[in-house]
């Protein structure tokens, strides 16, 4: 998780309280742990994009 992520888990819930979820097994902790890692990637995604725009 990253202070500079804009995605919901990471605006609305501390990094403790997502390692808690995720140390004990709650589906909240991985439901959160794959929003952050969907808006991860498809941050990449457009940023690759972008790149390949500019290159032609």
């Amino acid at each position: 998780m990253s202070k500079n992520c804009d995605c919901p888990a990471c605006q609305n819930y501390s990094r403790a309280y997502l390692r808690h979820l995720l140390s004990i097994g709650e589906g909240l902790g991985m439901r959160l742990a794959s929003l952050h890692n969907l808006r991860f990637v498809f941050k990449l995604v457009k940023s690759f994009k972008k790149a390949k725009k500019v290159r032609r």
